[in-house]
């Protein structure tokens, strides 16, 4: 399963009723402010063949064996990447428990780093 962390840069598309934001990294997360990575659960939508085999190869190039997250993230069969890439993620809304409701994958953001990500305050 693939993920990114961190969010921001959101903006809403009333027509559609999608926000859209920045994510970081590779097993979905935001980060807070402090520096610290929070999981923000999965996308597994938005991926065509080209753009699953680019992260596949850019993943295994990052991967690691210890969550990069400060919460406990309870997926048996993750595999674990350092958080150095941003992706573009829209999302209908955030839940109460602070994960992206329906998130779909629009592309890789070479232009930010992991690191400057945060999610946007509402």
């Amino acid at each position: 399963m693939l993920g990114i962390a961190g969010v921001g840069d959101r903006r809403l598309d009333r027509a559609q009723g999608h926000a859209h934001g920045v994510l970081a990294h590779c097993s979905w997360v935001t980060t807070t402010g402090d520096g610290a990575f929070r999981f923000a659960g999965k996308v597994g939508t938005g991926f065509d063949h080209q753009a699953v085999d680019d992260l596949h190869a850019a993943l295994v190039k990052r991967e690691r064996k210890s969550s990069p997250f400060a919460d406990v993230v309870k997926e048996k069969t993750a595999h674990w990447a350092k958080p150095e890439l941003v992706a573009n993620v829209a999302f209908t809304e955030w839940t109460t428990d602070g994960k992206l409701r329906h998130p779909r994958f629009e592309g890789l953001r070479p232009d930010k780093k992991a690191t400057d990500v945060v999610r946007e305050q509402q």
